[in-house]
């Protein structure tokens, strides 16, 4: 080892503490024998004169040096926070690119939101058209039901008379008007015949008058007639019994059924069909209505 004071070399020095160089025992102002009794503490803890005069705080030199380390740290550091500079970068690009993408779907979605609204718009004002067609689908529907109905004015409905082979229509209808005292001549029919019924297995009878009052004044007598029976019109041992009815059309057949049904429930005491119409009374007292469409049920009240 080499002294830092003489600069000569030796086996054996001494080390300080404080400045780390290695010092003869002549530099040092130590005896080797002296030194040696030192335990191991005590050498680690020994300084030159120089250290021990030196003041705590630390000499320019040391301060320097450590600026110089704090910066060399801070520098070799600078690469590393380029990189995460770097990553930084990348990611804001993505997240730039990620904005942009989405800006673009927003713009599509707006496209698509005004679109939709033109078409809601579109389907709103072609709603409004079709309630519109729909009420005058109604109500031209409704007018082709009444002159259906109204085509059936002179006509009557006969229910009850069994088909027997070789029948004659005109002398039936004419036996029926000796049962029920009520004289049409013949020349007063427009037309008679048979016309087959879903439920029932005896075709009805269809009688058109050519006078409207006459249809009418033969509907009244023959309901004036309490019980009315084939046997009464020449079918010996028949215990059918015969109903004189308006001709309805279907339509008003099935809302004849519900009325009946409706004013029932409703405690309502009168139900008759007049000049092809039907005619609802709750009492004795109370006034007429007529009811032509589903509708009008609410004034079964």
């Amino acid at each position: 080892m080499q002294c830092a004071i003489c600069q000569e070399t030796f086996n054996d020095c001494v080390s300080c503490y404080g400045c780390k160089n290695h010092l003869c025992y002549g530099c040092a102002g130590l005896e080797e024998k002296s030194y040696r009794r030192f335990n191991q503490d005590k050498k680690s803890a020994w300084r030159c004169a120089h250290c021990k005069n030196t003041k705590n705080e630390p000499s320019i030199n040391e301060v320097i040096l450590k600026e110089i380390r704090d910066i060399k740290s801070r520098v070799n550091s600078i690469p590393e926070l380029l990189e995460d500079v770097k990553t930084i970068k990348c990611e804001l690009e993505e997240l730039k690119d990620a904005c942009n993408e989405n800006n673009k779907r927003l713009d599509e979605f707006d496209a698509r939101i005004a679109t939709m609204e033109e078409n809601v718009s579109e389907i709103n004002h072609i709603k409004d058209k079709l309630t519109i067609t729909r009420i005058d689908f109604d109500r031209i529907h409704h007018e082709i039901l009444l002159k259906k109905q109204w085509s059936r004015l002179n006509n009557i409905e006969i229910k009850g008379v069994h088909i027997k082979t070789g029948e004659n229509l005109f002398q039936i209808h004419e036996a029926l008007c000796k049962a029920i005292g009520f004289d049409v001549p013949k020349s007063q029919i427009d037309y008679i015949a048979r016309v087959p019924s879903h439920n029932l297995k005896d075709k009805l009878i269809i009688v058109r008058y050519i006078n409207r009052y006459t249809k009418e004044d033969f509907i009244a007598t023959a309901r004036a007639k309490k019980e009315l029976y084939a046997k009464d019109i020449g079918f010996a041992g028949s215990k059918n019994r015969i109903f004189v009815n308006d001709h309805l059309t279907p339509h008003f057949k099935s809302l004849l059924t519900k009325v009946k049904a409706l004013a029932k429930v409703k405690n309502y005491s009168y139900v008759w069909v007049k000049f092809g119409k039907i005619h609802v009374r709750k009492n004795d007292t109370s006034h007429t209505f007529i009811v032509q469409k589903e509708s009008d049920l609410n004034k079964i009240a």
